[in-house]
């Protein structure tokens, strides 16, 4: 059965149009290999492990303070982090950042 004969049998027994595209493309998705749950996404292990090294990278940059925060919430948009992951990974980031000493350390005489 094809992709899209799956999806038209989907729609024909009432399920709705949207759901049937998703179930189709889980089912595609599974015929094709093993999926990874990353980030709030299905995707083939080729591509879960670029997503990890991707996010890890906009992880390090806020961390180091080389990007804001707004920067690194537009970074894992493109990525398409859905919100929820999104905003989890940015408080977890931020509450790991060290603030730099703004003065000079005094040293004991």
């Amino acid at each position: 059965m094809t992709a899209a004969e799956l999806e038209a049998a989907l729609i024909a027994t009432g399920l709705d149009p949207q759901l049937a595209t998703l179930a189709t493309a889980i089912a595609v998705a599974r015929r094709s290999g093993t999926l990874v749950h990353v980030y709030g996404q299905l995707l083939p292990p080729a591509a879960a492990l670029v997503l990890r090294e991707r996010v890890t990278a906009v992880e390090d940059q806020m961390k180091k303070q080389l990007i804001t925060i707004d920067e690194a919430r537009t970074a894992l948009n493109d990525l398409e982090i859905p919100v929820p992951n999104r905003d989890a990974l940015l408080a977890t980031w931020a509450a790991l950042i060290v603030a730099q000493p703004k003065h000079g350390v005094l040293l004991p005489r």
